[in-house]
Parts: C-alpha cells; sequence; structure tokens
C-alpha cells in the first residue's frame, strides 16, 4: 500500500480489514465448522508494524510505503480506511512562562520578527524562533502588543506593551529597552495600538484603560482622550474610512458592551450594540464595501464583522462554549480570495476563517491559545500565522503545509487507486467500494 504525497505534511491513517481466510493468528470473528474446508472469518486492523493508526511525515513529492498480511487463499470483504490531512507548524518552540500576546513585524530594519510577551517578559523572536532580545518588565501579564515607527530618531521599529500591574504603559525600543513608561496610568492597560493619529512626527500610541481610550505621542505626552460608557477591554488601530488618519475601533466589557468607532480627534463616529464583552478587535480588509472592516471576537464564542460605516455584515458562531482570544486579519490561504481571519481561541485551537464566515482550517493545540498574529516570515507561499499558548509555547504556521494532491496506490503497481485534488484539511473515509 504506497501513499503519494506532493509538500511536506501529516497524513494521519487508520485501517480495517475483514477477511475469510484458511487457519490464521488474526482477530477471529467467526467460523465455518468444515473438516474438509473450514472457514474462519477474521479481522485485520493493524498494519505490519502493529500500528492501527499512524501519522506519515512527507517532505516534498515523496512516496511512503505500509504493508499489511494477510493469509494465503483470503478473499477480502471488506475494507475501510480513514485519512486524515493535518497541519503541522514550521517551527515551534517553548519559553520558560506563559504567553498571552503576539505581534509579527519588522522591528529591527531586516525581515519581519516576532514579538512575544507573557508573565513578566517581552521577547523578539527571529523567523527562526531564536531569541534576539528580552526584557523582564515584572509587571506580571503583557495584555497587548503593537509594533509601529513612533520615534522616527530610534533606528527600527518602537514596541508597545500593555500590562497588567505597574508601569502599565511601556514603549520599547527595537532592542527592548524602555524608552519610557506610565506608572501615572494608576491601573491595568487592558489593550494597546499604534498608528498614525496626528499631525506629530511618527505614529502615536494608543492605550485603552477603565473607561478610558487614551492618544500618547512619542515622548508620552497625552493628546487628547475619550471616555466610553463602560470599561475598555480591547481597540485596534488602522485606517478604517480609506481618508489617511488612522481611526481607533474601541470594544467595551460587559452586557452592555458596544463596539465605537473613533476618529483621530477622538470623536466618536459611530457605536454599535453587541451586549457582550468584546475580547479583541482587529482592521482589516475582508469585504468589497468601501474602506477596511472591522472584526470583533466576543466572549460568547461569536466573530462579528462591521463596515466602516458600523453597519453589521457578516455573524457567525465558532462555537458557544469557545472564548475567542485574539483576532488577525490577513493572507494566510492562497486558494481563498481576499484575506482571512485567524482566531486564538481558548478550546486549545487556531481557526481560520474565510471573509464570509465559512470555517477553512484549524490547528490544535495542548493549551489555550492566548494569541495570534499574521506576517511573512518565510519564503514560502502566503503568509504564516505566529499562535501563542498558556503553555508556553510559538507555534508557525504556513497554510501550505497541509497536505497536497494526495494519491494511494493499493497493490504498489503504480497504478493509484484513489486520488484527491488540492489540500486535504479534514478527514475523507475511503470504504469498501473504493479500495
Amino acid at each position: 500500500m504506497k501513499f503519494h504525497e506532493l509538500s511536506f505534511l501529516v497524513v494521519s491513517i487508520c485501517l480495517l480489514l475483514i477477511l475469510v481466510s484458511p487457519v490464521y493468528s488474526l482477530t477471529q470473528k467467526t467460523f465455518t465448522l468444515d473438516l474438509d474446508n473450514p472457514i474462519f472469518r477474521y479481522e485485520e486492523n493493524a498494519f505490519n508494524n502493529s500500528k492501527t493508526s499512524e501519522d506519515l511525515i512527507f517532505s516534498g513529492n515523496q512516496n511512503i510505503t505500509r504493508y499489511v498480511t494477510i493469509p494465503k487463499n483470503s478473499t477480502l470483504l471488506y475494507a475501510n480506511m480513514t485519512l486524515t490531512g493535518k497541519i503541522t507548524p514550521s517551527q515551534s518552540s517553548t519559553t520558560g512562562y506563559a504567553l498571552y500576546r503576539v505581534a509579527v513585524g519588522n522591528v529591527t530594519g531586516g525581515s519581519n520578527e516576532i514579538v512575544i510577551g507573557g508573565i513578566d517578559y517581552v521577547e523578539l523572536l527571529n523567523s527562526s524562533l531564536d531569541t534576539l532580545f528580552s526584557k523582564n518588565l515584572g509587571a506580571d501579564r503583557v495584555n497587548e502588543l503593537a509594533i509601529g515607527e513612533v520615534n522616527a530618531s530610534q533606528s527600527g521599529k518602537e514596541i508597545a506593551v500593555a500590562t497588567y500591574y505597574p508601569d502599565y504603559l511601556y514603549l520599547l525600543n527595537s532592542s527592548l529597552d524602555v524608552l519610557w513608561s506610565l506608572s501615572s496610568i494608576g491601573e491595568e492597560v487592558k489593550s494597546v495600538g499604534i498608528g498614525n493619529i496626528t499631525s506629530d512626527p511618527g505614529d502615536e500610541i494608543v492605550a485603552g484603560f477603565s473607561n478610558n481610550v487614551s492618544v500618547f505621542n512619542s515622548s508620552s505626552g497625552l493628546k487628547w482622550y475619550h471616555n466610553t460608557d463602560n470599561n475598555v477591554f480591547s481597540l485596534a488601530v488602522g485606517d478604517v474610512e480609506s481618508g489617511g488618519w488612522d481611526e481607533i475601533a474601541v470594544g467595551e466589557y460587559g452586557t452592555t458592551a458596544k463596539i465605537y468607532l473613533l476618529n483621530s480627534s477622538g470623536y466618536e463616529l459611530w457605536n454599535y450594540s453587541v451586549g457582550q464583552t468584546v475580547q479583541t478587535l482587529a482592521i482589516g480588509d475582508l469585504l468589497s464595501d468601501e474602506g477596511n472592516e472591522i472584526v470583533a471576537g466576543l466572549v460568547n464564542g461569536s466573530v462579528l464583522i462591521l463596515n466602516s460605516s458600523g453597519y453589521l455584515k457578516e455573524s457567525y458562531i465558532v462555537a458557544s462554549d469557545v472564548v475567542i482570544n485574539d483576532v488577525s486579519i490577513g493572507d494566510v490561504d492562497t486558494s481563498q480570495p481576499g484575506n482571512e481571519v485567524v482566531l486564538a481561541l481558548n478550546d486549545n485551537r487556531v481557526a481560520v476563517f474565510n471573509s464570509t464566515g465559512s470555517f477553512v482550517w484549524s490547528f490544535s493545540t495542548s493549551d489555550k491559545v492566548e494569541g495570534v498574529s499574521i506576517g511573512d516570515l518565510t519564503l514560502d507561499p502566503s503568509n504564516e500565522t505566529v499562535a501563542v499558548t498558556l503553555d508556553k509555547n510559538v507555534y508557525i504556521l504556513n497554510f501550505e503545509y497541509f497536505p497536497t494532491n494526495t494519491s494511494l496506490d493499493i497493490e504498489g503497481n503504480g497504478n493509484y487507486d484513489w486520488n484527491y485534488s488540492g489540500k486535504l484539511r479534514s478527514s475523507v473515509n475511503l470504504l469498501n467500494s473504493t479500495l
């Protein structure tokens, strides 16, 4: 039995054969007592290597062969095989602390890097997950990270960090040195973003805490603030209206929560009532509507897509018992038109949906996925998705690593008995008629 695959992948296989034969050391199911011609019915559900299921890892255009031994002169009555296509990380690494957030961007001026934040620490990693710089802020949990060009006099980009304990809001340079911090905020900063908000040189830092959204310049000076009805839980900064300046999307906490869009002066353009805590927000181009869209991940497992005017364009529920911890928008699937929505879920999954809310693929981890970010980290087609988990792991995923154009040759004679065109992202059950 020969499996043929194009591209790097994992295929999981399970096997069941039912046959009639002379006496043989398999699992006996039935027998016919005829001294001249005894017939025994057996079941075989393992390969020659004694495995009933196995992950086959291919690298490139490759064949892998597995054998099943059956008695001579046997008659095969029934065969059943299940193949499951799985995505595998191109890179993975374990840190020494629980991880909560990740951001991908060009920090040092070369290629894209990865910024991770967890308990006390912020680290800058390269695309091979080697640590370039590490900083112990001693501020407990990192709630959010953002990358931007805040100070043009500094080499590389800056990183804004929102934390649970003092100093609450930090601005780090590309070597993770602290440029400034703001303990005067006096309470946990739930979310932070960087964008071009004012005419001042460089980008601005936007922080959400209590029922307050505040904008700070490169030297930590307060430019303006806006008070919301409920406490701020999430925010995102981006050019929603395609007007030149960035806007700020704000998500609230609680059963009367709303999503706001603020312009670059802090004026409320619109709000949308959701009635659930808005765990996470992202801004990006998903639909054909004018401007960019706002994607909101709610505490009840729902995803909302709002256009630049605040109208609900799409909504779907990932699962009623799932919390969406983070969301990112980008092109991670070359077979899908436009950009996709990538979600970090507390049911130990990274999940990808297309722009209309259809499920594309998911990757399972060993603990809650707290953060996701999209960026180009390798020479492979499409962007990579970086995910961080509560059990200290970092994963780099690429959609292209799903099984592609899989074939099955039962007798190993070069004639394929089964073919699957495209990417195998789920399970297929090959029944007796197929095999």
